[in-house]
């Protein structure tokens, strides 16, 4: 049980429970048989296949708007070289569930501003498609340029499409600029989360610049670059920003701290 590893953990790394801590602690394995972990297992997993993925959710919605609906992969394969010559070629996952309810919101949002039918909604669907394409992997896709004549909507919607596509497609330093500049955009309803998501480009990039003489860790990262993020979420959580909760700045900042700061963290 995830509370008796996170108890052995802080043991092993030289920390203690405080003596609140240790009352309110009680042993995961105390509370069920093995028959009874089997069950609760089985009932979580039912529970599980009740909820739609939130990637065939993207894809019954657009589906709604147009048609064939280009299959949409959440995993990227990373290829690393190693020192003898073979290659280690683990999957992240690479777009996040959070990236395809935002998209059901938006067309959803799109559709009923510009109308089901409306030349700006298939311009928008055919950005966010070329944004989706890059999850995978392979060569990088990028949406067109916004046609002349669309609006400040569909125009803000794009550059944060090609960000987005930027990011997954990995190009990291391009995608951070692209976020950072949204967020000088008083105009752009992505304003308040792109800073945010400039942050998730350098955690990502520390994590995939930065190789470990073995080749095959996944928990080496580059310890620069993760600073630079961590200073950054500091200050997205004292600013407050719109569009993102507090929350998920702090989990992302904590991910980064278990990192660069571990002894705080243990």
């Amino acid at each position: 049980p995830r509370a008796d590893l996170t108890v052995a953990f802080r043991y092993l790394n030289g920390g203690v429970l405080s003596p609140a801590e240790q009352q309110a602690y009680h042993p995961m394995d105390s509370y069920y048989s093995e028959e009874e972990w089997a069950a609760k297992w089985q009932r979580e997993e039912a529970e599980q296949k009740k909820v739609v993925d939130p990637a065939e959710s993207w894809r019954i919605a657009r589906a709604k708007f147009a048609s064939p609906e280009p299959k949409v992969e959440q995993d990227r394969e990373l290829k690393i070289a190693r020192p003898d010559g073979s290659t280690f070629a683990p999957d992240y996952l690479n777009c996040h569930a959070d990236a395809f309810r935002t998209a059901v919101l938006t067309l959803e949002s799109r559709a009923k501003a510009w109308g089901e039918k409306s030349p700006d909604l298939t311009n928008w669907l055919a950005g966010q498609d070329a944004v989706f394409a890059n999850c995978r992997g392979g060569a990088a896709t990028m949406p067109t340029d916004a046609p002349a004549g669309s609006s400040a909507l569909l125009k803000a919607d794009r550059q944060y499409q090609l960000a987005a596509a930027q990011f997954y497609a990995a190009q990291f330093e391009p995608a951070r600029k692209s976020f950072l500049a949204i967020a000088e955009d008083s105009n752009s309803p992505w304003r308040g989360i792109a800073r945010y998501l400039a942050a998730r480009c350098l955690v990502r990039q520390a994590f995939l610049s930065h190789r470990s003489d073995q080749g095959d860790t996944m928990a080496s990262f580059d310890p620069v670059l993760m600073q630079q993020a961590a200073a950054m979420l500091r200050e997205l959580l004292k600013e407050k920003p719109a569009g993102v909760s507090q929350q998920t700045i702090q989990s992302e900042l904590d991910l980064v701290r278990l990192r660069t700061d571990r002894k705080s963290v243990v």
